[in-house]
């Protein structure tokens, strides 16, 4: 109840107050009434004191200019929209060195239309316009579809759909309309034929008419922009038909007659009206070659740079894991090397990895940390590094390399056995990758996800053969009866190609399944050697065969070639002693 009244708002029936004018502030901290000093020579610009500190210099106009001659193509656009004076500063010039100094779609835009500039084809663009089209990204009559640079033989910054589409609704659509050469005007009359020829192979028409197949498609009719400027070619294709019905003949237009027909008909552009742009162009070119190599030299500079840097991170985050990892296998577990392509132009840095590593599992495990290095936290890499001790643990856990599993009493273990021991001595030849083989062992197919499988289910034999990439083939040569028949082949043929021919029924034999256990590996041992007997029986044969038909030289002795003796196709044929075969597939490289 002691509160003062409320006081009634404004309205019909209560004075209004006037609005209070806002104080501009300038920036030596002084306070001033809009329009106070505003024409004195002690305001610059900006409308603020010259006797602050803070005063901000005008610049002048040929300043302005130069600044404005160096500035990207959009840049420039939002430049000239600041004001009418700044505006009214760009030039064509400006605009077609900005373009070709800067690369990318605007210089695209600029090569297009000179290529219709020199032949003075289309309607000559203002700097304006020109800086639109350096700058555009959707198509100027659609307004909807994206576009990259102008349309080649228009010079408009038009969509595909907008240049093709024949429709009624002309303001939109149909921006060319078909010319056609199948017409009863052209076809039947010579006369009328030869001026329709002059009219199109005319330089400022010939690249606007675009000839395909008995078609012309010509600018259907002349247009404008939003700002009242005429745009695209000078010619319509009602203007064919006109200039055709001008002319008497085809001499009148050759001498001159369709240059003055365009000029004082058509309104096109004059000829000198073409000069800026056109030497802008030519003269740009040394500069612009240069700029777009020093920008290309620039830009690998840095992706090499930021490659190196990721090499780098991830080299220091393997560094941190490879102290976790357990002694006998630290020195092989993540051996790794800089992947080549991580530095091919093509490659992604976001999902290219810069480094490979050696073993395959634990290349499977890091790949993701390795691509991205960042996402490695203490905790993933303690986890990481526990994860391989305990998968690589096995190996000596179980013995695997001290091979006691295989019997020494039994000759197809033994020889196995001593064969092993030969490819696999110690640890370290667990981690190599092995290229003696006849089947090239990649590293992928060696200590992998396949391998610790292996291990953990105490496979241990499958383990073995798994890092000879399933070979055991040399076996053969070395185990009776099979030994005995390979010596005696060796002293009649070359040790390789025996050696070849018994890799391939091995891997022949094992078509059909994978053995896992030892007693599947000597029930397919035991196969293998029978069908080696059997091919080398019907090898003694087929030489035989061969002699018989005295296709040998004399004096020579009869070896076979090689390349075909690899294939499980010979040796299939050797089986079905189909010799005729045979003898074709040895004289693609007959081998004495």
């Amino acid at each position: 109840s002691n509160l003062p009244a409320k006081q009634p708002r404004d309205g019909p029936t209560g004075p209004k107050l006037s609005a209070k004018r806002p104080r501009h502030h300038c920036s030596n901290g002084k306070n001033c009434e809009p329009g106070e000093n505003r024409t004195g020579n002690n305001i610059n610009a900006i409308g603020c004191h010259r006797n602050s500190s803070h005063a901000t210099p005008s610049l002048s106009s040929d300043a302005l200019f130069v600044v404005m001659s160096f500035l990207h193509p959009r840049d420039l656009f939002h430049v000239s929209f600041t004001c009418k004076t700044l505006r009214d500063m760009v030039t064509t010039k400006m605009v077609v060195q900005s373009a070709l100094i800067h690369g990318g779609h605007a210089m695209k835009t600029m090569d297009e239309l000179h290529a219709l500039m020199s032949s003075r084809s289309i309607h000559v663009p203002s700097p304006i316009r020109l800086l639109r089209l350096a700058c555009g990204k959707v198509c100027e009559f659609c307004i909807s579809a994206k576009v990259n640079h102008v349309r080649p033989s228009l010079g408009v910054f038009a969509c595909w759909e907008c240049v093709t589409n024949r429709s009624a609704r002309d303001g939109l659509f149909g921006l060319t309309k078909p010319w056609k050469r199948g017409w009863v005007r052209y076809r039947k009359n010579q006369k009328n034929r030869d001026k329709y020829n002059a009219i199109f192979e005319h330089p400022r028409i010939a690249d606007t008419a675009i000839a395909y197949g008995m078609n012309y498609y010509i600018w259907s009719r002349h247009r404008s922009d939003r700002a009242g400027e005429s745009v695209g070619p000078i010619i319509a294709w009602d203007n064919v038909d006109g200039m055709a019905n001008h002319f008497a003949s085809a001499n009148d237009m050759k001498n001159g007659g369709i240059d003055s027909y365009l000029t004082s008909n058509l309104n096109a552009p004059e000829t000198n009206s073409y000069n800026e742009f056109n030497e802008t162009y030519t003269d740009m070119q040394q500069k612009a070659k240069a700029a777009v190599q020093e920008r290309e030299e620039m830009k690998r500079a840095r992706n090499r740079k930021t490659k190196e840097n990721k090499i780098a991170k991830a080299e220091k985050m393997l560094d941190d894991l490879t102290a976790l990892i357990e002694l006998p296998f630290r020195e092989f577990a993540l051996k790794r090397t800089v992947n080549k392509r991580f530095f091919d132009a093509s490659a992604k840095v976001s999902t290219t990895p810069c480094i490979c590593i050696g073993t395959p599992f634990v290349d499977g495990l890091l790949m993701p940390y390795i691509i991205t290095p960042s996402k490695m936290k203490k905790k993933i890499l303690k986890e990481l590094a526990e994860n391989i001790n305990n998968k690589l643990r096995l190996i000596t856990e179980k013995k695997l390399l001290t091979m006691d599993f295989l019997s020494d009493s039994d000759p197809f273990e033994a020889g196995l056995k001593q064969y092993l021991r030969e490819k696999l001595p110690n640890l370290g030849a667990l981690f190599q990758e092995d290229t003696t083989c006849y089947r090239v062992i990649k590293n992928k197919d060696r200590i992998c996800h396949t391998f610790v499988s292996f291990l953990e289910s105490d496979q241990l034999l499958s383990a073995l053969v798994h890092m000879l990439d399933g070979d055991i083939s040399p076996v053969l040569l070395a185990v009776d009866p099979s030994a005995s028949i390979a010596r005696s082949a060796i002293k009649k043929y070359k040790e390789p190609t025996v050696a070849k021919i018994a890799t391939s029924i091995w891997f022949r034999c094992l078509k059909v399944n994978i053995p896992r256990s030892k007693e599947t590996y000597r029930n397919f041992f035991t196969a293998t050697q029978e069908e080696f007997q059997k091919v080398l029986g019907a090898l003694e044969e087929y030489s035989a065969w061969v002699r018989d038909k005295q296709e040998h030289q004399s004096g020579r002795t009869f070896h076979l070639n090689h390349t075909a003796t690899t294939s499980a196709y010979f040796v299939e044929l050797l089986m079905n002693k189909d010799f005729n075969t045979v003898h074709r597939l040895q004289m693609r490289d007959w081998d004495w």
